[in-house]
C-alpha cells in the first residue's frame, strides 16, 4: 500500500462492527479515522454502551511482530509499571474480520501532547516537559525481573540494542547515498562521527524498558491540569540505555528550545547525561535523524540536514544554553 492509498484507507462500518462483536465489545455508533500515524491507520470508535476505543490497523507494514510487540509491552506495563495506559487491549492478527493485523484498545481521555504544547504558554509548556520527564522516569523504573516472557513475545532484548542501532545507521547512510539528494560531505562526516563514537554503543549500561518513540504525540494529556493520562504506541519498544529514549524529544524540541531539555531532565530526576551516556544519546539522535531523512527522501518538518550538522558538533553545556537564550 503506497502513501496515497494509506491516506485514503477506510474500513466499512460493518467490518468494524463484526470485529467488535467477536471480541465482546458493543457495536460502534461512529467510526472516525485519526489523522496521525505512518505505519498503522487508527480509528476512533464511539461504542453503543458509551465507552470508546481505538482500532489500529497495520495496513502498510503487515508484519504482525509490530503489534505483538505492542501487545506484549502493554500487557507487561499494566502488570508491573506505574505508567498510565489503556486498561484493556486486544490483539487480532487472524485477518478474519479486518484483512490486516489489528489492535483494539481503550481510548484514553485527554488530548495528544503535541496539540497541548502548540497552544500552551511558556509556563505550561515547561510544566508539560517536566511531566514528560516524570512519566519517562516511571517507565524506566519498571521492574525487569519477569521481562523474559515479554521479550519472547517480541520485545527487543537489551543485547540487540547496539547491533540494531548500528544496522539502522548503515541502512540510512546507504539509502541517502543512493537517493543522491543529500550533501556527500554530510554523509562522510556522519560516518566518521559514528565510527569515532562507536565504542559508546557497546560500553556497559544498565538496561531499562524503553519506549523507542517517546515524543509528545504519543502522550495523552489532560489539557487543564497537564497530567499525563497515557503513553501510547509501544510497537518499537525494547530494552536499552535510558538516555537513548530521549532522542525524539531532542530532535523535535530540545535542539531548538534547550530550556525545555532542562525542564525535562528536572522532571526525570537526574542531570542531563554526560560522558559515555551523552555520546550514546548523540549517536541515537544521529541515527534517528538520518533514518528520517532517508525515509522521507528529504527534510521533515523538524529534522533537516542542519539538524545532522548540529549533532556532529560538540554539544554545548546547560549553562551556555541558558546564556544563549538570554
Amino acid at each position: 500500500m503506497d502513501a496515497a492509498e494509506f491516506r485514503a484507507f477506510r474500513l466499512p462500518a460493518e467490518t468494524v462492527a463484526r470485529c467488535c462483536a467477536r471480541h465482546g465489545l458493543a457495536p460502534p455508533r461512529q467510526v472516525e479515522r485519526i489523522r496521525k500515524g505512518e505505519v498503522s491507520a487508527s480509528f476512533s470508535l464511539d461504542l453503543a454502551d458509551g465507552s470508546s476505543a481505538v482500532l489500529k490497523v497495520y495496513c502498510r507494514s503487515q508484519d504482525p511482530s509490530w503489534l505483538q510487540r505492542e501487545a506484549a509491552s502493554q500487557q507487561y506495563l499494566r502488570r508491573y509499571s506505574e505508567v498510565p495506559g489503556p486498561s484493556w487491549s486486544i490483539l487480532d492478527i487472524s485477518g478474519r474480520d479486518v484483512p490486516f493485523p489489528c489492535y483494539l484498545m481503550q481510548r484514553l481521555d485527554g488530548t495528544d501532547g503535541d496539540e497541548v504544547a502548540a497552544t500552551a504558554d511558556r509556563t505550561n509548556l515547561l510544566l508539560l516537559l517536566r511531566r514528560c520527564g516524570e512519566t519517562l522516569s516511571r517507565l524506566h523504573h519498571t521492574p525487569l525481573s519477569d521481562i523474559g516472557e515479554a521479550v519472547a513475545q517480541g520485545l527487543y532484548p537489551a543485547e540487540l540494542w547496539a547491533e540494531r542501532t548500528a544496522a539502522q545507521f548503515e541502512t540510512a547512510i546507504d539509502s541517502l547515498r543512493a537517493q543522491g539528494w543529500c550533501d556527500p560531505a554530510l554523509l562522510d562526516s556522519s560516518l566518521a562521527s559514528f565510527e569515532a563514537g562507536r565504542a559508546a554503543l557497546t560500553a556497559p549500561y544498565e538496561p531499562v524498558f524503553c519506549h523507542r518513540d517517546y515524543q509528545l504525540w504519543n502522550l495523552r494529556v489532560d489539557p487543564a491540569t497537564l497530567a499525563i493520562r497515557g503513553v501510547l504506541d509501544f510497537d518499537a519498544a525494547g530494552l536499552g540505555p535510558a538516555e537513548s529514549d530521549v532522542r525524539d524529544l531532542e530532535l523535535n524540541l530540545f535542539l531548538e528550545q534547550p530550556r525545555l531539555r532542562q525542564e525535562f531532565w528536572r522532571g526525570y530526576g537526574r542531570p542531563r547525561p554526560d560522558g559515555v551516556a551523552a555520546e550514546r544519546l548523540r549517536l541515537s539522535c544521529l541515527v534517528r535523524a538520518l533514518s528520517l531523512l532517508a525515509a522521507y527522501w528529504g527534510p521533515t518538518a523538524r529534522v533537516t540536514p542542519a539538524s545532522v550538522w548540529l549533532l556532529l558538533s560538540p554539544w554545548i553545556s546547560d549553562a551556555d544554553e541558558l546564556l544563549g537564550e538570554g
